[in-house]
């Protein structure tokens, strides 16, 4: 398994537009729901949309090594990307810490595991 997935290039159009691209999954929607966790949290008051990134972000998580997976798209490839990783890590712990609960602590034991056999295995 590469330890980086390939990107999209972007071009200028003219007129501009905007497009999808790899951050949607794990850079994006990690700080997305880490973010929407701590405003709650600060606030009181709990986005609608919330739920709805959690689920998204577990939904792209594989059980077996907890590793959040880019799928494939016309603008990404299926692949576990690293970069991706600290950032689903950092929000998993912040949701787990908000509301601990044993299936998300699990995903986090494999995600951090998995890292370290990676990091073993690289030196």
């Amino acid at each position: 398994m590469r330890t980086a997935c390939r990107t999209s290039t972007y071009f200028w159009t003219e007129p501009a537009s905007a497009a999808h691209d790899w951050p949607d999954f794990g850079d994006v929607r990690s700080r997305q729901l880490q973010g929407a966790i701590m405003g709650r949290r600060m606030t009181g008051k709990k986005a609608e949309i919330e739920d709805t990134w959690r689920r998204k972000a577990l939904e792209l998580t594989n059980p077996a090594d907890g590793l959040l997976y880019r799928p494939q798209t016309t603008f990404s490839e299926y692949c576990a990307d690293m970069g991706d990783q600290a950032l689903t890590l950092y929000a998993f712990a912040t949701a787990y810490a908000d509301r601990p609960d044993s299936d998300l602590g699990a995903i986090i034991r494999r995600h951090v595991d998995t890292l370290l056999g990676r990091l073993r295995r690289a030196n």
